[in-house]
């Protein structure tokens, strides 16, 4: 996880920070135009849906194989080629994700159990390995092939550094898609801040929008660079979006005896799974 260091200057500190809002609100830019004008040309064709999904997925097997033949870290302009196909590919499959919903309630056990197995991943699960490598990977200068965890990361440039350091995970973004996307699906506004643009008869077009997970996302990678701690993003992300949903959509809070169920269920796997010893 970026942070900055002790030793630098105030500027220089803010650096990691200002490069992370910089390359979000791009990301942000593009998901909210895929969300207004590609996500419903694609909900009315499932078949080119998978047929992006493959090729996303294509790419980046393409670029992880290269690196592994290669046996070097990959250039910055292949580090951010992969960067900017994990984006893609999280908007498709979260866009996909989200037609799985049939009630705004149903965000609320989605949102716990992603969380608890976000949880349990970082502290005992598969994140935690992947961190480990990737975080010794990086402190030897990036020396010899990268751990296949790597390729999982979105990375951004920052002035002063060769290469582009990695931020949060591919899966953290397709939940921000997911989200957002399904408050496009059932009608609630979840932007913080909107602004339209419209053609010449006065009819809009798109928008530039701070989606409300984006903005929970922003609050946990901050909260990492600044704190120099590693921690899941994905409990800030769904806090700040059902609080957001709770205040304004009382339908969001309407659970069903087969939503606390899973809720309760999700909880007592995810505590029986903290005793056991398995990573």
């Amino acid at each position: 996880m970026l942070r900055a260091l002790p030793g630098w200057p105030p500027l220089e500190r803010a650096l990691p920070l200002l490069a992370t809002l910089v390359h979000m609100g791009g990301a942000t830019l593009a998901m909210v135009y895929y969300l207004e004008v590609v996500d419903r040309r694609l909900h009315q064709s499932h078949r080119l849906r998978l047929q992006l999904l493959c090729g996303f997925l294509v790419v980046g097997v393409g670029l992880v194989a290269f690196s592994q033949w290669n046996g070097r870290a990959p250039s910055p302009f292949f580090e951010m080629l992969g960067t900017a196909n994990l984006l893609a590919l999280a908007m498709v499959l979260g866009g996909w994700m989200a037609t799985a919903l049939k009630r705004p309630a149903e965000l609320v056990p989605v949102c716990l159990v992603m969380s608890l197995v976000d949880f349990f991943s970082v502290v005992r699960g598969p994140t935690r390995l992947i961190a480990d490598s990737v975080s010794s990977f990086y402190l030897q200068g990036r020396q010899g092939t990268p751990p296949l965890g790597d390729f999982l990361l979105i990375k951004i440039g920052i002035p002063g550094s060769a290469v582009p350091l990695p931020v949060f995970g591919v899966t953290d973004w397709i939940i921000v898609v997911f989200l957002s996307t399904a408050a496009v699906r059932f009608g609630y506004n979840d932007n913080l801040f909107a602004l339209a643009f419209t053609d010449r008869k006065g009819r809009r077009t798109w928008s530039v929008s701070l989606p409300v997970a984006v903005s929970g996302l922003a609050v946990a990678v901050l909260m990492a660079q600044v704190g120099g701690v590693f921690l899941p993003a994905l409990p800030v992300v769904a806090l700040v979006f059902m609080l957001y949903l709770f205040a304004r959509y009382p339908a969001s809070r309407q659970l069903q005896s087969s939503d606390w169920t899973l809720m309760l269920t999700s909880c007592g796997v995810m505590a029986l799974l903290m005793f056991l010893p398995i990573f």
